[in-house]
This record gives C-alpha cells, structure tokens and sequence, in this order.
C-alpha cells in the first residue's frame, strides 16, 4: 500500500525525496514469505525470527508457584515453545516476536513501526490480552500512534527509546482490505489470517488468540460495527500507573505497581500450622532458600504464562 501511495516515476526528483526509508521485516513463524517475487525498489525486506534474538539467556522454572531463576550461559539453546504447553506457546511466540521487532527497531534507531494489524485484529487483541490477564497492555498493545515500551530492559528504557508503534490501518476491517487487494493486484494475496482460518476449519483452535480471531471473523460478517467500535473504545483507554524504574523482566513491558509477587502473597498460605506433638513449622520460604526469586519481576499475565511451563525456559532479556 504505501508502495502504490508514492509515485513509480523516478524521474520527479522533487516527490521522489519524500519517500520514507521503509524496512519490511517478516516475522512469520513459517518459512514461506508473503513477498515472493516483488521488486521491492526503494524498500528493503528481511526476514526475522526467534533465532534472531541475540540476546543474554536466563532460566527461568516455576517452582512451588514461583517463579525463579538461573544462569544458562555457555549452554547449548533449546527450544523456546517447546517447554510450553500447546495452548500457552502461541501466547510466548506472540511476546518473542514483540521482542525481535523492538530489538530490532532499537538497534537500528527507527522512528516508527508500521503494524499491519486491521480492525478486526485490534478487536481479537483486546479481548485475547484482557483474557490471559494482559489487559493493562491494552493501550500500547492497540493504540494508534504510542511510544513503545518494550524496548531494551535498561533503566528508564521505556522512557527514553524513541521508538514509536502505529497502526494506521486500525480504521480498516479484514473484509476491506482483501477487497482493495483483490482491486489493485492481478492475484489476491494470501493473509496469516486467512491462513488461520482455513487450517482451524477442521482442527479446533488450540489457543485463546486462535479462538478470538475466529469470534471476531464471524462477529464482524453481521455486525461490522462491534468490531470497529471495540477498536475505537482500546484507543480511549488511559495509561495505567507503573513503577517508573521497572519492566516486566519477561515481556519487557511497564510493571504494575501490584505484581504478581504481591498479589500471590496475599492468597497464598506460607506457614504450615504446627501439630499436635509440638513439631516445628515449615515454610514455603525455606524450600525456595538458595534459589534467586524473581517473581516480583515479573508481571501477572507472565507469572501465569509461566505456570503452564515446563521445565527450563531459557528466555531472552
């Protein structure tokens, strides 16, 4: 689309200067790319994946309904997804890909960050993060034009990165855009969401991001304007107050200053009432001595994240 917005013609100097420096980074998980064949121009395109977090590892276990962590240094890397459960990796995926493109965006010092995500996908959004306890993300996660805040996990990183999110097609439902591309190619292009919908045609969806798109999907054929409005309403939402001087050691994003640490305190019996015999008490505090707890870093949608795992995660930071 932007592509068709700026003029082919070389030769009129003075628009031609106008174009922005555009590069399209495809963070599909499968191999195939959406780009085959295309004379990018005045564009460039990389591919990037998981493989291309060069980041420092921790491991990260939940262990007696903590979350802990240990040193993977030097150790050969496994696969992220895999110490997840079936229904939890798409979850993870969708934060390791956030990380590759801030990354990405910051190291490369861009302004701003394009998001293809249409109105439809904004409504899935919002109800998917609201259910897996992210919906104080609403706001970056959805909004028009924000400050990323995922960036590096640096002091203050949040607010100093001048990185930005918009998604200018957010006005836009699933159903207008494949009709403008059928209009303006001579074959329609394929899309990760259709992708998704035919291949959960016969399988059910395994995850609440793959259930709430297939809502939406439906929701939008008879009443397109819930879809827009759920939209429009994420838009309006305000900031919620975080801790200054903290990111979420997980998902990188701006931690409440109720964690997951203290509200996992307050329901959770830590001393065992003695017997009858006089035995002494026992805590959960002294089976976790020794270990590095950092379940206070963590946010609450992570920490149940993280609940579904398995094992060692060796994640990125």
């Amino acid at each position: 689309m932007l592509e068709s917005y700026f003029p082919k013609n070389d030769e009129r100097e003075e628009r031609r200067d106008t174009r922005p420096e555009v590069d399209i980074l495809d963070t599909t998980a499968t191999k195939e790319t959406l780009f085959v064949g295309w004379d990018f121009k005045w564009m460039q395109y990389t591919k990037l994946d998981i493989a291309s977090l060069q980041q420092s590892r921790i491991g990260l276990t939940c262990t007696n309904g903590r979350i802990l962590k240990s040193a993977v240094e030097g150790t050969e890397k496994e696969d992220i997804l895999r110490c997840f459960k079936t229904d939890s990796r798409g979850e993870a995926l969708s934060i390791l890909l956030s990380k590759v493109v801030s990354t990405y965006a910051e190291n490369g010092r861009y302004d701003v960050v394009l998001h293809a995500e249409t109105a439809t996908r904004i409504a899935s959004k919002v109800l998917t993060l609201t259910s897996q306890g992210r919906g104080f993300t609403v706001p970056w996660e959805c909004g028009t034009l924000v400050k990323m805040p995922n960036g590096s996990t640096t002091l203050h990183a949040f607010l100093t990165v001048g990185v930005h999110s918009a998604r200018p097609l957010k006005d836009l439902s699933d159903t207008e855009i494949t009709a403008y591309l059928e209009i303006l190619h001579d074959k329609p292009l394929s899309t990760p969401t259709e992708q998704t919908s035919t291949s959960t045609d016969n399988n059910p969806p395994v995850s609440i991001d793959e259930m709430m798109v297939n809502y939406i999907s439906g929701l939008e054929a008879s009443f397109p304007s819930i879809v827009a409005t759920t939209g429009r309403t994420a838009d309006k939402l305000d900031f919620p107050a975080t801790e200054v001087s903290s990111t979420c050691l997980v998902c990188s994003m701006p931690k409440r200053s109720d964690s997951a640490k203290a509200w996992l305190d307050n329901i959770t019996v830590t001393q065992a009432a003695p017997d009858i015999g006089g035995g002494e008490r026992t805590s959960v505090e002294e089976s976790l001595r020794g270990e590095d707890d950092v379940t206070d870093e963590v946010c609450y949608g992570c920490y149940t994240l993280f609940r579904s795992s398995r094992g060692v995660v060796e994640w990125p930071v």
